[in-house]
């Protein structure tokens, strides 16, 4: 009986799980939708319908009714029986309670199951059944529950027939192909995406490149999937949208690509979407949001959007980390990105990218931009950036700290805001920064983090604590060659801040590191080095509309800081304060601002507070509208060197100093002001004070240019229009059209060196060839071409002059190489330049008070030799001889006459050659010798000497020193040698002669006559005896020339003194009588003349 009972319990059993399948397959369709099953990743979707629908239905079950069977209540063993199962089942269920296709079979019979007896817990579900719709494989040896049945029971075949029918007839109810199908197809599309992208990461090969094309639509991840084991994977986006998303509560990185492995996105625009939906979620610190990137990451045009978090630190949508981490941004868009949170959450974060530890980035394209990061405090004091103010170090776009490097040759980052709107480079923990540390080697030693640019654009982010583009931190190094910052708004530095935090605070709130200046400078750089690129129309609320530097290893060398603006202090460039020094080179800084209206009115004035000798703060008050070009605070040096140095002109000021201001210096901080643009071109210097401007006829400033501390207002003219070119085309750097309260241009509170040594001086010596008579000149001096300078060269300077403080190179060609020298008006000669001959060399040097350092140089001294030479060398050189002439009337032939020879060149220079003479008389030699200049000779009457081979245009002049007794007539006795014969006579009539009527008195007077041989005059036909009258000029100064001497001597008139009355040789009665007196004296000479023939 016990048997039969047991018997009946399974044949109860068996009906149980047949009748409810039999209702036209309602239960499989139940089952389906409330498990929402998915196929098995064995059997492909399409395979799966096959195999159902090739499966033959099972005949309409005709078998008589059962027995009814009394209910059992094993509710018990049915719950232990589906925890089992449930435990079966568990390995296979992936997300979301979706269970594989591969238990289809099992389910259906789980669910179906009200009453089994405890000893079925053992049973094996693979042993009953393999397949759907397949044969049922018979059990080859008997389970363990048939063990414990009752012999009298039928054999175990019997019972496994009967199971065999049950199980078909669950086959046999499977009656709705298409539906099953349509179902199965619709829950893989919306549900599995996400399954599918795991399983074809997991399923890669190492070392291959795996590609997949993504299929439009929702990517729910709930874990992150991992790249690892050096995989290398590509995902395509190539037609509709992808997104991708997180599932409910999944808080991490979409993605974690390990060193070795590659992940590469490709998409359409649209077509790839990281999407945070604007959730806000706390990640673990120091995690990309979507990426976390150890290997290699190439992003190729998809999209980051409205990731959202308030409690992180050091979190980015992408973070790369590690040596091996590589990221290429070539294109895409990383946007909407919002950190702000409230108080102190996500400091330290980014908008796009946080790039640490050795790890590179190299953005090619894409756009990162409207990404908002750090805690916006509305209500601070320092209010002003659009009513919001940041104390936290987030970023806006781009992090990179801890050994980090950031290069950057295009692409976009625009519109973000944080503490850096755009950049930052260097660690942004500011307690990483130990200023109290006394002992250097407690200091922390952080790796330095590199930014590069050489393309792509920075513009209109958001400082809202510091730079609005770019700030270079602490341990950030960063060179700027290419690529453009502009239109950015900054709270200090509108387009670039760098700042070391050696120093703290501000005036008399002011604090430094405790370590060394020197270690600490070299530990923590805040270093920026700018060859080229643009830096433009940024905006600054407090200094540096361009560029604020706040740190000692700042160097600017080429590009454009061009139309910058700065509500206080430099519109192109400021430096903070002192122990800072700025050094710039090869700039033109030109077409500067500075305004009093961003100060209050005109003569308004700003109060500093700085200490004086004694560590005691005082009060200086600056005056604002000064520094157009340059503007110096009281604190720092300013030095300009020739040497690849600066070129200041063309600026405004409203109130004073267009191109350079000084507020009255302090301690022993210097100004050294340059006389030479780039190039070497000439700078002259005049006042330019408030109240008092420039005016051209005020006198240069040349004697106190070197080492002063006065407060001065100063503009700069160049003289020649040509130094301006050559500085233009010599500059690199164009620090222009910027404006500011105080230096437009340029802007100081610390020390600023412009250009470096060494410097070149080089004397001119004139030197003349000996058929030429030295005179004043002028030399312009040029360099390639353009006039730096037009010097003077005279008696007063001795023919010399020294062109100081030239650059020893040009275009880094030694400046003598590139020298030439033209004269402004040369006459009838040639210029020769000799070589340039190094006299000496001087070692030099400059001290900088605020950082203790010591310039060190060597100066060299040369000089060149210009000769004039004639203008043709082979041809003869053009010399005249000077003829003077004795005729004495009235007096003794043999009495002698001295005079005195003096011959000097243009200059009044006497000449020192000596000149060979001969002395004649009636063709007969009488002497012969050698003459010099104011040497005496003497001459009797009728007798001539001839001075031989003097230079053409030498002043002579001859005066006659014996005249007692006599009244001398003097014929050309002043005058310049001619190119043949030179004349000069000189005739004495003897006074009250005996027998002879009285002559009248001639006043001595000296004609200079033309440069002629004069023609011997002739004696009139009526009276051929009479001697020749020389003419009386009418002044010494404007002699008579006549063409040819006249054959009829002449006696001019005397001009009447005003009421002066006739006198008596006005009228005809005084030439008759004058001539019957010469013709007395005419006959008187003819016969002793004759007498002496005799």
């Amino acid at each position: 009986m016990k048997n039969i009972k047991i018997l009946v319990i399974v044949l109860a059993l068996i009906m149980f799980i047949s009748m409810p399948v039999h209702a036209e397959g309602e239960l499989l369709e139940e089952i389906i939708v409330e498990t929402e099953f998915d196929p098995s990743p064995e059997l492909s979707e399409e395979a799966m319908v096959e195999v159902i629908s090739e499966t033959p239905m099972a005949e309409e079950n005709t078998a008589p009714e059962k027995e009814e069977i009394p209910n059992v209540d094993l509710t018990d063993v049915i719950d232990e029986a589906s925890t089992e199962m449930d435990s079966t089942l568990k390995d296979e269920t992936i997300i979301e309670g979706e269970p594989s296709g591969e238990l289809l079979k099992e389910e259906l019979i789980d669910e179906n199951l009200e009453i089994l007896p405890e000893d079925l817990e053992e049973i094996q579900e693979s042993s009953l059944i393999e397949n759907i719709g397949e044969e049922i494989i018979p059990v080859e040896e008997p389970m363990d529950i048939f063990e414990n049945l009752d012999s009298k029971l039928e054999t175990e075949l019997e019972v496994e027939a009967d199971l065999n029918d049950s199980y078909a007839d669950v086959e046999g109810t499977i009656t709705q192909e298409n539906v099953i199908e349509a179902q199965l197809f619709e829950i893989q599309q919306e549900l599995t995406l996400f399954e599918k992208l795991k399983k074809f990461i997991e399923e890669s090969n190492p070392n291959e490149k795996s590609e997949m094309d993504l299929e439009a639509g929702d990517y729910f991840f709930n874990e992150t999937l991992i790249l690892d084991n050096e995989k290398d994977i590509t995902l395509n986006s190539n037609t509709a949208s992808s997104f991708f998303k997180r599932s409910a509560g999944f808080t991490q990185s979409f993605f974690n690509i390990k060193a070795g492995s590659t992940l590469t996105l490709n998409s359409i625009e649209d077509g790839l979407i990281f999407d945070g939906e604007n959730k806000v979620v706390a990640s673990t610190n120091s995690t990309g949001r979507f990426i976390h990137n150890e290997g290699k990451l190439y992003i190729n045009g998809a999209t980051f959007t409205n990731d959202r978090s308030d409690s992180s630190m050091f979190i980015a949508p992408i973070v790369g980390t590690g040596a091996q981490s590589y990221t290429e941004f070539n294109s895409g868009l990383i946007t909407n990105t919002d950190y702000r949170g409230t108080g102190g959450g996500n400091a330290y974060s980014s908008g796009g990218f946080h790039i640490k530890d050795d790890a590179e980035l190299v953005m090619k394209g894409g756009t990162i931009t409207n990404n908002k990061v750090s805690w916006f405090d509305t209500g601070s004091p320092n209010s002003g950036i659009k009513g919001m103010w940041t104390y936290q170090h987030g970023v806006g776009a781009v992090l990179v700290r801890d050994g980090g490097n950031f290069i950057m040759t295009g692409g976009e980052i625009s519109n973000n805001a944080g503490y850096a709107g755009g950049v930052h480079v260097g660690e942004n923990n500011i307690y990483a920064y130990e200023r109290n540390v006394t002992n250097p080697n407690d200091l922390k030693i952080l790796k330095l983090a590199t930014m590069e640019m050489n393309g792509g654009i920075i513009k209109e982010n958001i400082g809202l604590g510091a730079a609005g583009g770019i700030v270079v931190f602490g341990s950030g190094d960063m060179i700027l060659d290419g690529g453009e910052i502009s239109n950015n708004t900054g709270y200090g530095g509108g387009g670039i801040l760098t700042i070391d935090t050696y120093v703290d605070g501000t005036q008399d709130k002011k604090t430094t590191a405790k370590t060394p200046f020197e270690i600490w400078q070299e530990l923590y750089p805040a270093a920026l080095t700018m060859l080229s690129g643009k830096v433009n129309d940024n905006f600054s609320y407090t200094t540096g509309g361009g560029i604020n530097v706040s740190s000692n290893n700042v160097i600017l060398l080429g590009g454009e800081i061009n139309g910058n603006t700065s509500l206080r202090h430099g519109g192109g460039v400021y430096v903070t304060t002192v122990p800072y020094v700025l050094r710039i080179e090869n700039a033109l800084i030109t077409n500067n601002n500075a305004t009093h209206e961003f100060g209050g009115q005109l003569g308004s004035k700003e109060i500093f507070l700085e200490k004086d000798e004694n560590g005691n703060w005082i009060k200086i008050e600056s005056l604002n509208g000064t520094g157009g070009g340059v503007w110096f605070c009281p604190t720092g040096d300013a030095i300009f060197y020739a040497e690849n140095g600066a070129a200041i002109f063309d600026n405004s000021a409203t109130a004073a100093g267009d191109d350079f201001h000084n507020d009255q210096r302090h301690l022993d901080y210097k100004v050294y002001l340059p006389e030479r643009l780039l190039g070497g071109g000439e700078i002259l210097w005049y006042y330019d004070e408030f109240g008092n401007r420039y005016d051209a006829s005020d006198p240069i400033i040349r004697e106190f240019l070197k080492g002063f501390q006065e407060s001065v207002s100063l503009k700069a003219i160049i003289p020649h229009e040509d130094s301006k070119e050559l500085a233009q085309s010599l500059s690199k750097l164009f620090i222009m059209n910027n404006t500011a309260l105080k230096g437009g241009g340029v802007g100081s509170n610390a020390t600023v060196i412009f250009g470096r040594p060494p410097e070149k001086e080089i004397e001119i010596i004139k030197s003349w060839d000996r058929t030429l008579t030295p005179e004043e000149i002028e030399i312009k001096v040029l360099v390639e071409g353009k006039v730096i300078q037009i010097v003077t060269l005279n008696k007063e300077n001795e023919y010399k002059f020294n062109l100081t403080e030239l650059p020893a190179t040009v275009r880094d060609i030694a400046i003598e190489n590139l020298l030439t020298f033209e004269e402004v008006s040369k006459r009838n000669y040639n210029v020769e330049i000799g070589e340039f001959v190094l006299v000496k060399t001087e070692e030099k040097e400059t001290f900088l008070e605020d950082v203790n350092e010591t310039i060190k140089y060597t100066k060299s001294y040369y000089e060149i030799v210009i000769t004039n030479k004639p203008d043709k060398p082979n041809a003869p050189v053009k010399y005249g001889d000077l003829v003077i002439t004795k005729t004495v009337i009235g007096g003794s032939d043999e009495e002698v006459f001295d005079f005195k020879l003096t011959l000097t060149d243009r200059n009044d220079v006497s000449l020192e050659e000596t000149f060979d003479y001969v002395i004649t008389k009636l063709s007969a030699i009488i002497a012969e010798g050698k003459i010099i200049s104011s040497e005496i000779f003497n001459l009797r009457n009728g007798a001539s000497i001839r001075i031989k081979q003097i230079p053409y245009t030498t002043k002579y002049v001859i005066e006659e020193l014996t005249t007692e007794g006599y009244r001398v007539i003097a014929e050309n006795a002043i005058g310049e040698i001619g190119t043949s014969e030179t004349f000069v006579n000189f005739t004495n009539i003897k006074e009250n002669p005996p027998e002879e009527p009285e002559i009248p008195e001639y006043p001595y007077e000296i004609e200079e006559p033309p440069v002629t041989s004069p023609e011997v005059s002739e004696a009139p036909k009526e009276t051929p005896k009479s001697p020749t009258i020389p003419e009386i000029p009418l002044t010494p100064s404007t002699p008579i020339v006549p063409e040819e001497a006249s054959k009829t001597p002449m006696v001019l008139k005397t001009p009447l003194r005003p009421g002066e009355a006739p006198r008596t040789f006005d009228c005809g009665i005084g030439i008759y009588g004058i001539l019957a007196i010469f013709s007395l004296a005419g006959l008187y000479i003819l016969e002793r003349k004759r007498k002496e023939f005799k």
